[in-house]
């Protein structure tokens, strides 16, 4: 609101220590209750958690770059935050059964999402998207009523992040019989 640049000291959940960044803050968006800055440093777009900055400080001394950012447009074409510049959106086609169908088509993973065929077994969809975070973890949220088809490389993905937690099912259960 008031076109200011700032230093931010944020610790993100993957860093060991925190880092400091002067951005041109443009956006602020909630997803999933969690609120991000969209911000900018130089060409470089930050989405920057605000429960993970440590302190903000406003820099004076520069100018404020004002990228006349429009939500809608910059957010259109992904589920979440994380937006990559040189990603082009993919057709996501997945199956869902029919107990967990009726979630999905009242409240729709995105804006593009459409319903390719439907029968008593489940209802696969289809949505136009980036692959991101976000997307892998709302699909894996679905637990094994969800089945992506295309892309393969996001289906490869999933079902590895799948024999993963069955493998820490398995070792749990050995190390913790009761």
């Amino acid at each position: 609101l008031n076109k200011k640049v700032l230093k931010i000291t944020y610790k993100s959940f993957k860093a060991r220590e925190s880092d400091s960044y002067v951005v041109h803050p443009q956006l602020l968006k909630e997803f999933n209750n969690r609120w991000f800055l969209i911000c900018f440093n130089k060409d470089y777009a930050y989405n920057l958690a605000l429960d993970r900055m440590e302190s903000i400080q406003i820099e004076e001394e520069i100018e404020y770059i004002d990228k006349n950012l429009d939500g809608d447009e910059y957010f259109k074409d992904i589920v979440g935050v994380t937006v990559s510049p040189t990603m082009v959106p993919r057709n996501v086609v997945f199956f869902v059964d029919a107990a967990n169908a009726p979630y999905v088509k009242t409240k729709p993973f995105h804006a593009s999402q459409e319903i390719v065929s439907e029968t008593n077994e489940g209802t696969i969809f289809k949505i136009c998207v980036q692959l991101n975070y976000e997307l892998e973890r709302l699909l894996l949220g679905f637990g094994e009523s969800l089945v992506v088809h295309k892309p393969r490389k996001l289906r490869l993905r999933l079902q590895e992040k799948f024999m993963a937690a069955h493998k820490n099912y398995e070792n749990f259960i050995i190390n913790n019989e009761d």
